[in-house]
């Protein structure tokens, strides 16, 4: 790489991660450093004590494997298409840069601010009985849309840009892919630096094998095919190594992210955060963020200070189910799993429409298991996934389609791993490969639910009990 690079960081995963100047202004930007009271895996930890790894040491690891996909793509790309070094510091920032709209407890944070909205959309006026819709003045941002306010809003983060000779619109428009651009699949698609990069580190962190997965080995097959502008694939030697990454990505979900403490923890604290957020009134629209950075709150607008104030909103909650999440969230209480299913089945509607009836069936039932067990109903969850699937498309979906620029799956399909043919410069999407094993797997997809009580104050709950009960209504019912 021609850029030369100043810097270097010690990370546990990579080694030393090499910063350009321009790179090491950006991470002592405040904005930058917050990353570090961003946990990358939200209350994993209260299972896997060190799966607490922030976003900043992520981040660090995405821009260290964006320069080695770089690397060798340069050398495998003809020198009429070549990035120049400019283009090549634009990629590399973008990977610096690509989490840094993450909300304090990412995704449940992000997850309440849409529900709290979607709530405050339609309420009755005042007196009366009747509903009003409520202009969408202050819809929440995702993610990658507050990190482009911040790349393009925030002085310390757009000045250092700038002055480097750098457009901060044109990097938040690699990592929010927006735009026609040569290699923004390296930031966000089925095989890029930030997912490569997530699952070694939690594999690092968590002692989990299942999320480990061949990087050098996909690093160094990267090449191009023929198309206009040419497109990211892989040589076909790395077919397998490919599949397998997918796969890990799923055995990690399984492992880490579904797994019952976790994944109950998570959806309690994403309630008590909805809680929160209503009465804060907080607002994460477009203005509400530029208001934030202006004066200076969005830096201290983390983890921290956001589990401090849950500590404060549980003395002045009135609410009895409300102060028993805050209570489990705080003090890691994890609601108790007292069933579970789970099985695979097509990626279509009428798989889709099967597993609701289910879930459905079993919230009908809840008001009676509360009923028999003493258990308040307002005391039961359900946590469901539904169509989760190893790749961003599925082959179901007709590549004329997918190919139709028009389509909403366009984008989708060219985030597919592609594998270059042996002996041409053609490639074609994993999943229309009969060699491949995601030909058949893509086809499929992972439906899952649970069951957890929330642990009343004082009262015991006896897990096997409850579920001899329930599995009479619910045959479909697991426990292992």
């Amino acid at each position: 790489m021609a850029i030369e690079t100043q810097t270097w960081i010690r990370d546990p995963v990579h080694g030393a991660v090499r910063l350009t100047e321009t790179e090491r202004r950006i991470v002592d930007c405040r904005c930058f450093q917050r990353l570090r009271r961003i946990k990358q895996l939200g209350l994993a930890c209260l299972a896997f004590p060190s799966a607490d790894y922030p976003r900043f040491e992520h981040s660090l690891g995405v821009l260290q494997i964006m320069g080695r996909m770089l690397n060798v793509l340069q050398e495998r790309l003809p020198s009429s298409k070549q990035l120049s070094d400019h283009e090549l510091q634009e990629y590399r920032l973008a990977a610096l840069l690509h989490d840094v709209g993450h909300y304090p407890f990412s995704h449940a944070m992000e997850h309440a601010l849409a529900d709290a909205f979607s709530a405050s959309l339609v309420q009755p006026e005042s007196g009366s009985t009747s509903a009003t819709l409520l202009p969408p003045r202050s819809a929440p941002l995702k993610h990658e849309q507050v990190g482009k306010i911040i790349v393009t809003k925030d002085v310390e983060i757009s000045d250092v840009l700038s002055q480097a000779g750098f457009d901060p619109s044109n990097i938040a428009r690699i990592f929010t892919r927006e735009g026609p651009l040569k290699f923004a699949n390296l930031i966000s698609s089925d095989l890029d630096a930030d997912r490569l990069d997530y699952l070694a580190r939690t594999a690092k962190h968590t002692g989990l094998p299942y999320g480990n997965t061949d990087i050098d080995y996909l690093v160094e097959h990267l090449c191009v095919d023929d198309n206009d502008p040419p497109r990211i694939c892989l040589d076909g030697k790395a077919l397998r190594s490919a599949e397998h990454m997918l796969l890990a990505r799923y055995f990690d979900y399984q492992t880490l992210v579904y797994q019952r403490t976790v994944a109950g923890m998570e959806l309690l604290l994403k309630e008590a955060l909805l809680a929160w957020v209503k009465e804060q009134k907080s607002d994460c629209s477009e203005a509400g963020i530029l208001k934030r950075l202006s004066n200076g709150e969005w830096s201290g607008f983390d983890d921290v200070g956001v589990m401090n104030s849950l500590r404060d909103f549980r003395d002045r909650c009135q609410d009895t189910v409300t102060k028993a999440l805050l209570r489990c969230v705080l003090d890691r209480i994890a609601p108790k799993a007292v069933a579970e299913a789970e099985w695979f089945d097509e990626s279509n509607k009428k798989a889709a429409e099967n597993f609701r009836s289910h879930v459905d069936f079993a919230r009908s039932k809840i008001a009676t298991w509360a009923n028999a067990t003493g258990i308040p109903a307002e005391y039961w969850r359900i946590w469901s996934i539904e169509r989760a699937s190893l790749t961003k498309i599925s082959a179901s979906m007709p590549t004329t389609e997918a190919l139709d620029i028009g389509n909403k799956d366009h984008d989708k399909y060219e985030q597919a791993i592609r594998i270059r043919k042996t002996g041409d410069s053609k490639s074609e999407a994993i999943l229309e490969m009969p060699r491949s094993l995601m030909h058949i797997l893509t086809n499929y997809a992972l439906y899952a639910f649970r069951l957890y009580v929330i642990p009343p104050e004082g009262k015991h709950v006896d897990r096997l009990a409850i579920r001899n009960l329930i599995v009479k209504d619910l045959p479909i019912l697991h426990w292992k």
